[in-house]
């Protein structure tokens, strides 16, 4: 992508004055927006706090005058004589009658009590469980209209005869409960809230319209002369407009708040016990249900659809209300136990900001919530982020304005260096295509490259039909070509820059005199380049040389397999054509044998090609690791090569080798310790290792039949298995296989294979570049492969000791060359190119085992002297 430097320069400009207004912008808006939000939820919690206040003061009030009526003299009279000696009759209850209306009448206008009822202390009287009398203001007469009617369907008032005095507002008692902490003392029960001597039981608001609500306060009647003698039970309603007046004040309630009042959903008006912040037992599994105490008004209920003035006004569970669950069970460490939520919900998932608090009284479990819109508790904040956002959006259009020209100013000279420099020369042995060959000539003929200034002179001799002329010709030419000429840019070195004198110098001239120089050195050594060019050349001779010795090998080898491959063939077409036409038994398995083993011999030759071409293109074998003897490797060797080495009168013999063997001099301690590894593991031959078994005999297989091939008749040929001590440590020893916990493998032909752990990696040893044939192929490929299924290998082994082992593989041969002790390694390279007649073998055995010995993070070494012993 190019910009060009004005642009860059305006950029840079731009981009610094952004990052100073936006740095200044964030500290306005942290600063501002934390501000803002504190006095926003200190304002809500602490108007919550003083409707809470003021809904306590009213209920205070509705309770003492309640009690005040309780301790009348007649009353409490009339009472005695009914629970001492059961006078039941109208003249006892008379006095007691007109003194309970006079108290109801009361001089206050409206009037707060407008109904009561007075009850026995227990169920044992003559009146029973009933009412003892009864009665209603005479200033509410015919002014409360109930919400249900008569069975004539006539509306029902408040005081009309039995109808006239609600159910929901009188509790049904149950008598005759006895106080725990004094037995003398009356109590009485009602859905679950006991009642004795200092409580009091708050039924409703029950709602009768869109602005009245009824409420009952039920008190004990205690005796003047006693503190916990209770005579009997009073139920007294008064006007809700004590509990509205608060709901409806719309101090501190801003355009869109709204003042709600929850309590439990149930007619004692008191939550479960261990529910609220400050009461004790078990809280509920569940969280109780709420429901709004008294329902929305109209006006704000576009928030509380479900919860508004004649709706059913259907109790919710508390959790769906955050601001109601956390401020009646979290302690908020403030008066009322008040708080604020700026972001959160309410009931119906509308998006509010909500202050709460909990009025101090025992009447009820009551929550005074303090809802407002989101948007209008947020306001200042969206005010102040629109006037930064105006703020920096106005300055970068400003500096957008007044910065394009001064980049224009600034970056004239280097546009003038950049021109100048467009102006190049055709390298040196560089033929450019035919269309810009005039072009080309014109500006190495000027030798600084002023093109512009010879096509000017060149147009303003041909004049005016001249230039008419050249468009034209340029209009014929095809877009093919002008594509390919656009597409083959012909390489140019850049031309000097005319440089005049300075009175002053800056940067720019620096880099004027330096691009000048630097002309003159690239035209220099676009020279040398062409030298360079012919080196590369004749070492690309001698790369194709090397390849096509690669070919010859490749070619050579399928010449001595052909033969290897198609010898057991014959011999078993040769057999199976003798086999059909033989009728002898004894002949047909002489045949059959040999078959057989002409088949094997094939088997074994295929297998090694199979082998190591899977290993050549990534397919790599798998580690199949699990315990086994040391004691099974030495039995198998024997099995498989005894017949061999009798038949061949070769001694093969396996030896096992402990730590104080290869250690100590002392021949006594030696021959003590024969065939024991270190301290505590035992003989070597009954040791249980961790490992892939399999490939580890594949590998001695593959050199023990080398060394028996190889051995003249006389020879000895034996297989050392010695503990070497411990390794480098046990966690690493846990991480790897038995090749990977420090075995090493010897061979004849002579071969040792040692895996060393070397902080978790095997390090392989490098093989020197001989530049054949065969070091042009994928071994490296698989190699990598090897080591990335070995780290994908079987379960790890089982916690033990981690030792150091070797195999090595001893044997009176001929030995191999020193120059070919590295080649042997090589795929289809032996140690001497007559022995594929010789003995046969595709020169992939060795090959296979250095393989497998990088699979399971090992190394195979060679030791041997042409013409002597070797190990």
């Amino acid at each position: 992508m190019r910009i060009p430097i004005r642009e860059q320069l305006g950029a840079i400009i731009l981009l610094a004055s952004l990052i100073s207004l936006g740095v200044i912008s964030i500290a306005t808006w942290v600063t501002n927006h934390n501000f803002v939000l504190d006095i926003r939820s200190s304002r809500l919690s602490l108007t919550a706090s003083l409707k809470a206040s003021q809904l306590t003061s009213n209920l205070a009030l509705m309770e003492s005058t309640v009690k005040s009526t309780a301790t009348r003299v007649l009353i409490q009279n009339a009472l005695k004589l009914y629970n001492d000696q059961g006078n039941n009759t109208a003249d006892n209850w008379n006095r007691a009658q007109a003194d309970l209306e006079a108290a109801l009448g009361g001089g206050q206008q409206p009037p707060l009590v407008l109904q009561s009822q007075l009850y026995p202390i227990s169920a044992s009287g003559p009146a029973g469980a009933s009412s003892l009398i009864n009665a209603t203001s005479s200033n509410v007469m015919r002014t409360f209209e109930l919400p249900y009617s008569s069975p004539n369907g006539t509306p029902v008032y408040l005081g009309d005869g039995d109808l006239g005095f609600p159910p929901e507002l009188y509790p049904n008692l149950t008598y005759g409960a006895r106080s725990a902490t004094t037995l003398n003392e009356q109590t009485a029960l009602y859905n679950g809230d006991l009642l004795d001597s200092r409580s009091a039981l708050l039924l409703g608001p029950w709602a009768l319209n869109s602005s009245t609500s009824l409420v009952s306060l039920t008190v004990p009647i205690v005796n003047n002369t006693s503190a916990t003698d209770i005579l009997g039970w009073l139920t007294v309603v008064l006007d809700g407009r004590l509990i509205k007046e608060v709901i409806d004040s719309p101090e501190g309630l801003g355009q869109t708040g709204v003042t709600l009042l929850i309590g439990p959903a149930n007619s004692t008006n008191h939550f479960p016990s261990g529910f609220l912040y400050n009461s004790n037992g078990v809280a509920p599994a569940q969280s109780p249900r709420v429901h709004f105490v008294l329902p929305v008004s109209q006006n704000n209920s576009n928030r509380h659809t479900s919860h508004a003035v004649g709706t059913v006004n259907a109790p919710f569970d508390a959790s769906t209300f955050p601001a109601v669950q956390t401020g009646l069970t979290r302690n908020q460490q403030s008066t009322n136990n008040a708080g604020s939520l700026i972001s959160t919900h309410n009931e119906e998932g509308r998006s509010v900001s909500v202050g709460f608090a909990i009025p101090d009284t025992s009447l009820c479990d009551w929550i005074v919530v303090l809802e407002q819109e989101h948007s209008e508790v947020w306001a200042p904040i969206n005010h102040l982020r629109n006037i930064l956002l105006a703020c920096v959006f106005g300055t970068v259009g400003a500096m957008l304005l007044l910065t394009l020209p001064l980049a224009h100013l600034a970056s004239r000279p280097i546009r003038r260096l950049r021109e100048a420099t467009s102006k190049s020369v055709v390298a040196p042995g560089f033929t450019p295509s035919i269309a810009s060959s005039g072009s080309c000539d014109s500006r190495n003929s000027a030798g600084y490259g002023n093109d512009d200034e010879n096509a000017r002179d060149t147009a303003r001799k041909e004049g005016f039909l001249g230039s008419l002329t050249r468009w034209r010709r340029g209009r014929r030419s095809n877009r093919a070509q002008r594509e390919e000429d656009e597409r083959r840019r012909v390489f140019r070195i850049p031309g000097k820059v005319r440089d005049r004198k300075h009175l002053i110098h800056d940067e720019l001239t620096d880099l004027t005199q330096t691009f000048n120089e630097m002309s003159d050195e690239l035209m220099m050594q676009y020279e040398r380049l062409e030298e360079r060019v012919k080196q590369r050349t004749a070492e690309l001779e001698l790369s194709k040389k090397a390849a096509e010795a690669a070919n010859e090998s490749k070619t050579l080898f399928i010449a001595n397999i052909s033969h290897e491959l198609k010898t057991p063939l014959n011999g078993i077409l040769g057999m199976c054509a003798v086999c059909m036409q033989e009728e002898d038994p004894t002949r047909l398995k002489r045949s059959l044998g040999i078959i057989y083993k002409s088949g094997d011999l094939l088997l074994n030759l295929l297998t090694d090609l199979l082998t190591f071409s899977k290993n050549q293109v990534g397919q790599q074998l798998s580690l199949d690791e699990k315990e086994f003897r040391l004691r099974d490797i030495s039995s198998q060797v024997l099995a498989i090569f005894d017949k061999q080495s009798k038949e061949g009168q070769i001694d093969l013999e396996v030896k096992f080798q402990g730590l104080q063997e290869t250690e100590s001099s002392d021949s006594e301690t030696a021959e003590d310790m024969k065939g024991y590894g270190p301290f505590g593991v035992g003989r070597l031959r009954d040791m249980t290792l961790w490992g892939d078994q399999h490939r580890i005999l594949q590998v001695i297989i593959n050199l023990v039949s080398n060394s028996l091939k190889f051995t003249g008749s006389g020879g000895r040929v034996v297989l050392s298995i010695k503990c070497l001590g411990a390794a480098l440590s046990d966690d690493d020893s846990r991480k790897t296989s038995l090749m990977s916990k420090q075995s090493r493998l010897t061979s004849t032909g002579d071969l040792t294979r040692r895996s060393k752990l070397d902080s978790d990696m095997s390090v392989l040893p490098q093989p020197k570049h001989t530049n054949t044939a065969n070091e042009i192929d994928t071994t490296d490929k698989g190699r990598a492969y090897a080591q990335v299924m070995a780290a994908e290998r079987s379960p790890s082994p089982p916690p033990g000791k981690t030792l150091l082992f070797e195999f090595e593989v001893e044997d009176t041969g001929p030995g191999i060359a020193e120059h070919q002790q590295q080649r042997i390694f090589e795929p289809f390279v032996q140690g001497d190119l007559g022995l594929s007649k010789k003995y046969g073998g595709t020169g992939l055995g060795l090959s296979i085992c250095s393989q497998l010995a990088g699979l399971m993070r090992g190394t195979i070494r060679l030791k041997s002297q042409h013409g002597q012993l070797s190990r």
